[in-house]
């Protein structure tokens, strides 16, 4: 197949594009905290999200007693006041009276039982209510203490979204400036060793480089040296990794978005290798905190997790 030394860098544009969204798509995906915001999520959720959820259930179950009280109390007040209404209207002594005397006697020595009961579970459900507020204030307060690095997920998190979206719409920018049947030998070289299962993931790590630069008589990808003797329009492989080498590669290859906002500042760093699929010569993607090298390695600051 051949390709003319344009295609052949547009072709590695797009693996410079691909790399750096998955690159963007797996900073998005990850929480950037500090040292110690774990310990300080567990303590929330240990000490103040657990307790008060307790308190709460606590809380829940005296005002159920208490509802049930209340609701005996007036039940019983409402029956006294009901006999006492129909012995008022009794003309003459009859066993009825009698009846309606004894039932208002056992109901007045009940009714301050029954107060007492309703006093109890009102003290209870003060006493729950009381730890809840406590509880309230306590999970408030750690949460304060978390709060702002749950922004700085969220932004960062947006901005890496952004990013994604951008990369993306740039890479079928590129897409569209090539003949279909280079673009469809792109995408076999970025397959070539994943199953239908692998290819059917949305985000699937980027793993596989389909084109890397020839550096000095080496593959970009694999390091492997050998000599190119093909016409400089004919698409040549790397016979160690298979990946296709482009030989006119200027310097520096200008990345997207290079005027951009710089990204909410990043609390750690670390190394998070995506596997040897670069294809770009030592250049930092600017306005980003990822910095694509031609090892395969993509560093992206403040991730922990």
């Amino acid at each position: 197949m051949k390709a003319s030394v344009d295609q052949q860098l547009l072709l590695l544009r797009l693996e410079q594009l691909d790399t750096a969204e998955h690159a963007a798509r797996a900073e998005m995906r990850r929480s950037a905290l500090p040292p110690n915001a774990n310990e300080m999520y567990k303590r929330y959720k240990s000490e103040g999200v657990a307790p008060l959820a307790e308190a709460q259930k606590a809380l829940t179950r005296s005002l159920a007693v208490l509802g049930k009280a209340q609701l005996d109390l007036d039940n019983l007040a409402n029956k006294l006041e009901r006999y006492t209404s129909d012995l008022a209207i009794q003309k003459k002594e009859n066993p009825y009276s009698e009846a309606l005397r004894k039932k208002i006697a056992a109901g007045e020595e009940r009714l301050p039982r029954a107060q007492r009961f309703v006093d109890h579970r009102e003290d209870d459900a003060a006493r729950d209510q009381a730890l809840v507020d406590e509880r309230q204030a306590i999970e408030e307060a750690l949460w304060e203490s978390i709060r702002p690095f749950d922004e700085q997920i969220a932004a960062r998190r947006q901005f890496g979204e952004n990013r994604a979206k951008r990369l993306h719409a740039s890479f079928y920018q590129v897409k569209a400036q090539l003949p279909s049947e280079l673009f469809e030998e792109f995408e076999r070289l970025q397959y070539r060793y994943m199953t239908p299962a692998e290819r059917a993931i949305t985000h699937f790590p980027k793993s596989i480089c389909a084109v890397a630069p020839l550096i000095e008589g080496a593959c970009g990808n694999c390091k492997q040296e050998f000599s190119v003797q093909a016409p400089e329009d004919e698409l040549v492989y790397c016979p160690a990794c298979g990946c296709m080498l482009v030989r006119a590669v200027p310097p520096k290859i200008a990345t997207p978005d290079t005027v951009e906002p710089n990204p909410p500042d990043w609390t750690t760093e670390v190394w998070l290798p995506i596997g040897r699929c670069i294809a770009v010569i030592d250049d930092e993607v600017q306005g980003t905190s990822a910095q694509l090298l031609v090892n395969g390695d993509i560093h992206i600051k403040g991730v922990s997790i």
